[in-house]
């Protein structure tokens, strides 16, 4: 039962974590074409590329920078809790002597490690884009 909810919990943060952190990671505070009608601190600004005009939101240095500290303390948070399964399907895995346990002790370590790989390289993206936004680049 608890693998089971560790496998939709990794599932949905994989889903959520690869379809929305690259458009935090390329948010920008203002556009990098012509913008017309718009600063950087108004909401949304009007961006003409090609004859092409479009609505695009603009966020804030700051609340790019705070939604990333945001994931890095998420990332840190889920990595304990995988290196935990990790440790748990460990033990489990010497203590029983039970094939099928033991297969189950294997899985349960493989999911562990591959989440605490995800997270510690969604934390050091997050810390790359941290820097980046506060070196102004």
């Amino acid at each position: 039962m608890s693998q089971q909810i560790f496998k939709k919990t990794f599932i949905s943060l994989l889903v959520f974590g690869l379809s929305f952190f690259p458009t935090l990671v390329l948010a920008r505070s203002e556009a990098p074409q012509a913008v017309l009608g718009g600063s950087s601190n108004s909401p949304a600004a009007v961006v003409v590329s090609e004859g092409v005009s479009e609505v695009i939101p603009t966020f804030s240095t700051v609340q790019v920078e705070l939604v990333y500290r945001i994931v890095r303390v998420l990332s840190v948070v889920f990595s304990i809790l995988f290196i935990n399964m990790i440790l748990i399907g460990s033990f489990s895995y010497m203590v029983t002597s039970n094939d099928d346990k033991v297969l189950a002790a294997r899985k349960q370590i493989i999911i562990g490690a591959t989440g605490t790989i995800f997270f510690i390289c969604l934390y050091l993206m997050a810390t790359a884009a941290i820097l980046r936004l506060e070196a102004g680049v």
